[in-house]
């Protein structure tokens, strides 16, 4: 898919540069058994710069949909083609139902804003090998009919906790709760998954396990969460936590099954890489 992260030339012209490895690709198809150099060439030879700029917002607009999402009342426009979110659209709707009129250039004029984009870019970048991102990559403005900014998804809901106190405020009790709800289940998991397996061994063998049997379950489910046995439930995030309450779920049902510990810990395993 295009990545409409575009480069902006000295003569004000937009270049977008990576839909060339498609247009490649396609000729490649059109003419078999032709190497990826030539059939660069050969777009460059066929079409002139404001050609391949035709070329390049045809395939553009082929690939782009907008779709509308709902917000805490609001109806937004987020682009299929790289997620980005319109954010004249959001500021419109704010002003429409609250009366108070705000500017998205007050927002990414501002240092904290244009302090957030660049760590932002920087974080990006650390965890993607397939593109890098420039400041100006996360925040695209165009002028025009069909014109506006449109946002990186992060940047964009920074965007509306600045825009609406109200929204903020739900954005970190939901944080907040998830946090402290997924706590709970991981806690509440772990002693139904203790219970079953001390009913399982008073069931088979007529005694209680050895605590040793619970420790090495529970460090288990801790290597394949944290990477390592010590338990780090009190600082594990959101993310941690989800994972942890999954594998517990599972085992749970696993062992009410009757399945023995290799059969087990390999599934276990299998959901932990594929998460």
């Amino acid at each position: 898919m295009i990545k409409e992260l575009s480069t902006k030339r000295k003569d004000g012209d937009y270049a977008l540069y990576r839909v060339i490895p498609e247009l490649i690709e396609n000729t490649k198809r059109s003419f078999k058994n032709l190497s990826p150099v030539i059939a660069g060439f050969f777009i460059l030879f066929v079409f002139k710069l404001n050609s391949i700029k035709f070329v390049a917002k045809y395939y553009y607009m082929k690939t782009n949909q907008i779709m509308i999402r709902e917000l805490n009342g609001y109806e937004l426009e987020q682009r299929t083609e790289n997620s980005y979110f319109n954010a004249n659209l959001l500021t419109k709707q704010y002003y429409e139902k609250t009366g108070i009129e705000k500017r998205v250039r007050e927002f990414t004029d501002n240092k904290g804003t244009i302090e957030f984009i660049q760590a932002l870019a920087n974080e990006l970048n650390t965890n993607s090998n397939n593109c890098s991102y420039l400041p100006e990559d996360l925040c695209i403005t165009k002028k025009g009919a069909k014109g506006g900014t449109w946002m990186h998804p992060y940047l964009f809901l920074k965007y509306a906790m600045w825009l609406s106190p109200e929204f903020e405020v739900k954005v970190i009790k939901f944080v907040y709760d998830n946090l402290i709800e997924y706590r709970n289940q991981a806690g509440d998991y772990y002693k139904e998954m203790c219970d079953i397996i001390n009913n399982r061994y008073l069931e088979f063998y007529d005694k209680k396990p050895d605590p040793l049997i619970f420790i090495k379950e529970a460090n288990y489910l801790n290597q394949l969460v944290f990477g390592t046995n010590s338990g780090h439930r009190n600082e594990a995030n959101e993310q941690q936590l989800e994972l942890m309450n999954r594998l517990q779920k599972a085992n749970i049902a696993m062992i009410k099954e009757g399945k023995g510990k290799q059969e087990r810990y390999k599934i276990l395993r299998d959901i932990a890489i594929y998460s």
